[in-house]
């Protein structure tokens, strides 16, 4: 009884999260850019990721950025090389420290950000996912960034775009 209690204040306290992707063009266009992010980074062991917020170019979050934010997740969470740090810890910290474009490139940034992760889910960060969503009359473009261990000048940089009559209007609000 008490774990059905816990189970339904936890269902009653999340905030809606969109599940997953049922927008083929939006599910390709986002395992397209996980690919190409991740495929430029080596490393010789399991990598520690967090995927930060998507952010549109007037630095709000929108359902479709968490859309996105939320296949990535879904995306890298079966890879054998990468490990997904826990995303509502990740979400909630970020909203603590006011995340926002103006900081993604501050080292400072990154290593109060890991800190926190690490104090709070008790794993440290080696990659920060994050992007940039732009709408123009024809497509939706995201810009994405994987930035090794906070250092912005070495962040590798992919790109994809989705014709925007693939996706539904309230998706940006």
């Amino acid at each position: 009884m008490h774990y059905l209690l816990i189970s339904f204040f936890f269902l009653l306290n999340t905030p809606e999260v969109p599940g997953k992707c049922t927008n083929p063009s939006v599910e390709n266009a986002v395992s397209q850019l996980t690919v190409e992010l991740t495929s430029n980074y080596t490393s010789n062991c399991k990598v520690h990721i967090a995927i930060l917020d998507f952010r549109s170019t007037d630095d709000k979050v929108s359902r479709f950025n968490q859309l996105i934010q939320n296949e990535m997740n879904l995306s890298l969470a079966k890879s054998v090389n990468f490990k997904v740090i826990e995303q509502f810890s990740i979400n909630h910290l970020l909203d603590e420290m006011g995340w926002g474009l103006s900081q993604a490139l501050s080292f400072k940034f990154y290593s109060n950000l890991n800190e926190s992760i690490f104090n709070s889910t008790g794993s440290i960060a080696d990659v920060f996912i994050y992007g940039v969503v732009s709408v123009d009359e024809s497509n939706v473009t995201i810009n994405g960034y994987l930035v090794p261990n906070g250092l912005a000048e070495k962040a590798i940089k992919a790109k994809v775009q989705i014709p925007i009559a693939s996706i539904p209007d309230n998706m940006f609000e």
